[in-house]
């Protein structure tokens, strides 16, 4: 968790923060580091803040990334995901696994982080400058960039049929 003197920022896991955290750091919003990168937590008095996505595109993207983490954050359902994965699978086969056995993890998991503000990945740059114009944050809106086309790419081809049915699941 990341407190700034406007609002508290708390990171999802594969949503974003990196590109949130260095934006804060160009546009000139001081902000310190307080708990575990992934922990939620309340500071008295200032709103909290936390970015999203589409359910389908996050577990693409836990899953291309799982393979170089094996952390489970200590967010409630994080870590039964890892049981879902076999060596071998391909993201169909594992999104299959997920919306069969594990319906309803990801909004838990999601629910984990009850904000006041919530971000969405796939429009973060203007979410950014909204907020901080909302929250009154003095910052250098020219050194807000277009976040990277790759930050909320599918990362993988997912059928529109599957993606539909991992949202229904989620």
């Amino acid at each position: 968790m990341f407190v700034t003197d406007w609002f508290t920022f708390a990171s999802l896991p594969r949503c974003g923060s990196d590109w949130f955290l260095k934006t804060m750091t160009r546009a000139g919003i001081p902000h310190v580091k307080r708990q575990g990168l992934h922990m939620m937590s309340r500071e008295a008095g200032k709103p909290s803040v936390t970015i999203r996505r589409d359910p389908a595109t996050w577990l693409a993207s836990w899953w291309m990334s799982i393979n170089a983490e094996l952390d489970n954050h200590g967010i409630p359902g994080f870590a039964d995901l890892y049981i879902l994965r076999k060596p071998g699978d391909t993201f169909e086969q594992f999104a299959e696994r997920y919306i069969e056995r594990m319906p309803g993890i990801i909004n838990r998991m999601f629910d984990h982080y009850k904000s006041d503000h919530v971000l969405r990945i796939e429009t973060l740059a203007q979410d950014f400058v909204s907020l901080m114009q909302r929250l009154s944050v003095p910052f250098d809106l020219e050194a807000v960039r277009p976040e990277p086309e790759n930050i909320c790419q599918r990362h993988l081809e997912i059928s529109e049929t599957l993606a539909e049915q991992i949202r229904a699941a989620a």
